[in-house]
C-alpha cells in the first residue's frame, strides 16, 4: 500500500479513536520542510546500505569537498498533505514510515506503529535493526510480549552492533534478568549501561563494579568525583593499572593536579602517564617527589615528545645553573620546544642580571623562529613596552610584524586592533581603518573583531551603549549534519532523534581517544544536542588546538560552515534568557555571553568557591537578590530562578556603573570593589586601556570572553549584523 494511502487511514482511525490528537513532532530538533531533505537525497547516507554497523570505528565523512558538510530541515508535520506529495522514492518513505512509528509508539499506540513497520527494515535497510527494534517495542505496547521477546532475543544473538545496546536494554524491561548483565558486559562504555550501573549503584553503594564503570566511563559526572575518591581509598589493591589511567585522567580533567599526580605512577608506564605524574606533583608543591618523576620521565622515555616539554617545566624547580642545562638539552634535542626553551632561558638570565646574554637569546628567537608562538609573545610584550613609554612608532613596528608574520597566534587579532588603535593616535586615519577592517575579515569570531567593528561605527553596541541594544534575533532553521558517524547516525539525526543519534555513536565509539577532527567534532556536536552543553563546547572548543598539519586543514574546512559556529555557540534557555533580559532591560545576547563563560549552559555546576548554576551566583547574593526582589523560594539550580537573580544582579552593577558594560562585567567577576579600586589607578578615559590594564588576568580574561561571546552571538544570531559582516569579509577577502 502507498504511504500515503496507510497515512490516510491511520489518521482517519486517530481521529475517530483519538480526536484531540494530532500528528506532531515531540522530540528532537524543530525544523521546517520536507523537500528540503528530500533534495538532499542519497547524500546524508553514504557507504553504508545494510543493517549492520561496524563497531570498531564509526564513518568519517570526507570534507575535501565542501559539500560534504549537508545541512538539514526537517518537517513539523510528516504527515500534512503537501510532505506525503513530496513523497514517493524509497528513501523518503522510508524516514517518513520510521518517523511516524516511533510519534505513534511514544503515544502508546502500538497498532498503528506496526502498521507502518511492516517490512520497513527491508524498505528502509538505513535503519533496518532500529526497525527491528521500534517493531519489538510495538509488540509489547500490543501485548505480544512473547514477540517482542524473540525478535529482541534475535537481534541480540547478531554480531555486536551499536544497537544491540538498545536491544539487552528492552529485552531487561521485559523481564529478562540476566540481559543487563550481559549489556554492562559487552557496552559498559554506552549510555544505556551507564544509566544502568548508576541505578544499581543506588541500591548497591559499595559495588566495586559498578564505582569502577562509572569512574571509566562517565568521569565527568559530578556524582563521579566522589567515586573515585573511594576507589582511590578503599579499593587501591584490586585496581589494575588501566583503571588507575581511567581514575588519574578523571581527576586530570577536573583539575585535581594532586591526585592525578598520586595516581598516574600506577597507570601503564607511559611518557604521558609520568609527565603528568609528574607535572601533577609539581602542580601540587611536591617539589622533591615532582623531581624524582620527572626525572624517572627522562630515564624512562628520553626521545619522547612530551619528555622536551617537562624539561621546560623541569627548569622550574631548579637553580638557574642547574635550569639553564635543562633548557639547553630542550632547544638542542626538541625542536618544537626550542622556541619556548630560548624564551624562557632568556628570562632566566633577565633574572640572574645577566640581561647582555639574554637580549641575544631574545633576537635569535625572532631570527631563527620567527613564526613561533613564543616570537609572537615577544613581539607583543615589546610592543606594550614601546607603547607604555610613548613610542607608537614602534610598537606599530612589532604590531605589524605580528600580524603579518604570526597571523596564525591568538594574539594576532589584538596586535591588528591595536596597530589601528595607534594608527589612529598618530593621526593616521587611513592606515587605523585598514586595520580594523583587515581585523574584522580576518579574525571575525574574536573580541578584537567586535572592537574593530565599533571603531568603523558599526551597530553592534558599543561599552556604553550595549546594555540597552536589543537586537535581532533569528535561530537558524537548518542543522549542520554530523560529518563523522555511520548511517544510522546519520539518519537518526537527520530525523530529529538526537538522544538515538547520541546513544549509537556513544556505544560505537566508546572511550577511544584517537578521535579524527571530524569524528571529534561530531562528539562535541551530539552531545551538545543532548543537553551535554559543557563537554560538547570543550569537545569542539578544542579542536583548535589540533595541530597536525592535516587535522588544521579539517579544523579550517569545519570552521568555514555557520554550522560550527552555532554548534560552538548554541542557544538553550532561550525563553528564560529573553524573559527576564527584557524585564531587566537587559541585551539577551550579553546574558547569554555570559552564562556560556560562567557555566557553559550547566544548570546544576558549582565552582569550588560555592558560585551555583548558569549564572554561578554565590548563595549569599542570592540570598541579598531574592529579598531586594522579594523572592521567597527559589533554588540556585533551577534554570529560571538562577537567570531571573543572576539578570538582577547584572543589572545593578550596571546601573552602579552608569551602563558601562566593561565596568559592569568586570564587577560581576571580580566584585565592586576591585573595580571601584582599578577605575581609581588607571581611569577610564579609554576603556580598551582599562581592559589592558585590569590586574587579574582572570577577571581581564573574563571581561573579553563574555564580551567576545555577546559579539559572536550577535553575528550569528542578528541577520543584519550577519549580512553585514559576510558583506564585508568577502569584499575584504
Amino acid at each position: 500500500m502507498a504511504l500515503r494511502e496507510i497515512v490516510k487511514q491511520q489518521s482517519q482511525r486517530q481521529r475517530q479513536h483519538h480526536p484531540a490528537n494530532r500528528w506532531c513532532i515531540g522530540t528532537g530538533i524543530v525544523l521546517a520542510t520536507l523537500l528540503s531533505i528530500l533534495a538532499c537525497g542519497e547524500r546524508g547516507t553514504r557507504q553504508e546500505t545494510g543493517s549492520s554497523v561496524k563497531p570498531a570505528r564509526e564513518t568519517v565523512l570526507p570534507l575535501e569537498p565542501e559539500q560534504s558538510l549537508i545541512s538539514v530541515v526537517l518537517p513539523q508535520d510528516l504527515a500534512s498533505p503537501d510532505n506525503l506529495a513530496a513523497a514517493g522514492d524509497r528513501l523518503s518513505d522510508g524516514r517518513i514510515r520510521y518517523r511516524l512509528a516511533v510519534e505513534a509508539i511514544a503515544r502508546g499506540d502500538g497498532d498503528t506503529a506496526l502498521v507502518y513497520l511492516d517490512q520497513l527494515a527491508t524498505d528502509y535497510p538505513e535503519l533496518a535493526d532500529y526497525a527491528r527494534l521500534q517493531r519489538a517495542i510495538a509488540l509489547n505496547l500490543t501485548g505480544d510480549r512473547a514477540r517482542a521477546r524473540a525478535l529482541l532475543v534475535a537481534m541480540v544473538r547478531a554480531p555486536d552492533t551499536p544497537v544491540l545496546a538498545e536491544a539487552f536494554y528492552q529485552l531487561g524491561r521485559l523481564g529478562d534478568e540476566t540481559a543487563h548483565d550481559k549489556l554492562l558486559a559487552r557496552f559498559p562504555h554506552s549510555p544505556r549501561a551507564i544509566a544502568i550501573a548508576r541505578e544499581r549503584l543506588s541500591a548497591e553503594p559499595n559495588s566495586f563494579q559498578l564505582q569502577l564503570l562509572l569512574a571509566t566511563y562517565d568521569p565527568a559526572a559530578a556524582d563521579v568525583a566522589a567515586i573515585r575518591d573511594r576507589l582511590a581509598r578503599d579499593f587501591a589493591e584490586r585496581l589494575m593499572p588501566a583503571d588507575w589511567e581511567a581514575i588519574a585522567d578523571g581527576y586530570w580533567a577536573r583539575w585535581q593536579y594532586g591526585q592525578a599526580g598520586n595516581a598516574y605512577p600506577n597507570a601503564p608506564t607511559t611518557p604521558r602517564n609520568l609527565y603528568r605524574a609528574a607535572r601533577g606533583k609539581h602542580i601540587a608543591g611536591q617539589t622533591t617527589a615532582a623531581i624524582a618523576a620527572y626525572q624517572r620521565l627522562f630515564a624512562e622515555f628520553p626521545t619522547a615528545e612530551i619528555t622536551g616539554f617537562g624539561r621546560r617545566r623541569y627548569a622550574l624547580l631548579l637553580p638557574v645553573g642547574e635550569a639553564i642545562a635543562q633548557l639547553d638539552l630542550a632547544i638542542a634535542e626538541f625542536p618544537k620546544e626550542a622556541p619556548a626553551a630560548l624564551r624562557q632561558k632568556a628570562d632566566l638570565l633577565d633574572n640572574a642580571g645577566d640581561t647582555a646574554r639574554a637580549d641575544v637569546l631574545r633576537d635569535r628567537l625572532l631570527s631563527d623562529y620567527p613564526e613561533s608562538d613564543a616570537a609572537a609573545e615577544l613581539r607583543w610584550e615589546r610592543a606594550q613596552q614601546h607603547w607604555q613609554s610613548g613610542d607608537l612608532a614602534n610598537a606599530q613596528l612589532q604590531a605589524q610584524a605580528i600580524f603579518d608574520i604570526n597571523f596564525d597566534n591568538s594574539i594576532a587579532p589584538k596586535a591588528g586592533y591595536w596597530f589601528g588603535k595607534w594608527s589612529a593616535q598618530r593621526g593616521d586615519r587611513d592606515r587605523a581603518r585598514w586595520a580594523f577592517e583587515t581585523v574584522l575579515a580576518r579574525y571575525p569570531e574574536s573580541y578584537y573583531a567586535w572592537r574593530s567593528a565599533v571603531q568603523l561605527g558599526w551597530d553592534v553596541g558599543t561599552f556604553e551603549t550595549l546594555r540597552a541594544r536589543i537586537p535581532e534575533i533569528v535561530k537558524p532553521d537548518e542543522h549542520l549534519l554530523p560529518p563523522a558517524g555511520s548511517i544510522e547516525v546519520q539518519e537518526l539525526y537527520r530525523l530529529g532523534f538526537v538522544e538515538d543519534a547520541w546513544r549509537h555513536w556513544k556505544t560505537a565509539t566508546g572511550d577511544r581517544a584517537d578521535l579524527s577532527v571530524s569524528e571529534q567534532f561530531t562528539d562535541g556536536m551530539l552531545d551538545l544536542a543532548v543537553g551535554n552543553y559543557l563537554r560538547g563546547i570543550q569537545q569542539v572548543g578544542d579542536l583548535r588546538d589540533r595541530d597536525e598539519p592535516g587535522d588544521r586543514d579539517q579544523w579550517q574546512l569545519l570552521r568555514a560552515h555557520p554550522g560550527y559556529w552555532h554548534v560552538l555557540f548554541p542557544f538553550p534557555y532561550e525563553i528564560p534568557v529573553r524573559t527576564w533580559s527584557k524585564t531587566r532591560q537587559l541585551n539577551p545576547l550579553l546574558v547569554l555571553g555570559l552564562i556560556r563563560q560562567e557555566s557553559a549552559f550547566e544548570a546544576d555546576i558549582a565552582s569550588s568557591a560555592g558560585a551555583q548554576g548558569l549564572m554561578q551566583i554565590i548563595p549569599s547574593t542570592g540570598k541579598w537578590v531574592a529579598d531586594k526582589i522579594d523572592l521567597k523560594t527559589y533554588s540556585l539550580s533551577d534554570p529560571e530562578d538562577n537567570i531571573r537573580l543572576g539578570t538582577w544582579y547584572l543589572r545593578y552593577t550596571h546601573r552602579e556603573y552608569d551602563d558601562r558594560s566593561v565596568l559592569a562585567v568586570a564587577s560581576y567577576n571580580a566584585g565592586p570593589g576591585n573595580v571601584a579600586k582599578w577605575v581609581r589607578r588607571y581611569g577610564y578615559n579609554d576603556p580598551d586601556v582599562f581592559v589592558e590594564n585590569i590586574p587579574f588576568s582572570e577577571t581581564k580574561g573574563y571581561v573579553e570572553s563574555v564580551l567576545g561571546n555577546y559579539w559572536n552571538y550577535l553575528r550569528l544570531y542578528d541577520p543584519t549584523v550577519a549580512q553585514k559582516l559576510a558583506r564585508h569579509r568577502n569584499s575584504e577577502l
